[in-house]
C-alpha cells in the first residue's frame, strides 16, 4: 500500500515538473525513466508484483498496485 501512495506522488511530481506533461502522456509501467527521475525505483519492491499507472480522464490519474499476497490497492489524484 505504501508503494502505491509513493508512486502517486512520483507521478504527480512528473506531471508538475514540466508544463507540457499531460495525463494523456502517462505510461502504465511504474518503472519507466520518467517516474524514476522523480524518485521512483526502477525495480518494484519484493512485496509488489504489479504496479500500473491509470489514466482516468483528461485530468485524473491513479495507481494500481498488487502485492505478493494478492491484495490490490488503488489510489487516485
Amino acid at each position: 500500500m505504501s508503494y502505491g501512495k509513493h508512486m502517486l506522488g512520483y507521478v504527480t511530481s512528473w506531471l508538475a515538473s514540466n508544463p507540457t506533461n499531460q495525463v494523456d502522456d502517462l505510461v502504465a509501467d511504474c518503472t519507466v525513466p520518467d517516474y524514476v527521475a522523480e524518485g521512483a525505483s526502477s525495480v518494484l519492491p519484493s512485496s509488489v508484483i504489479m504496479c500500473e499507472v491509470l489514466k482516468l480522464g483528461s485530468e485524473r490519474y491513479g495507481i494500481k498496485v498488487k502485492s505478493m499476497s494478492g491484495r490490490e490497492f488503488s489510489f487516485t489524484n
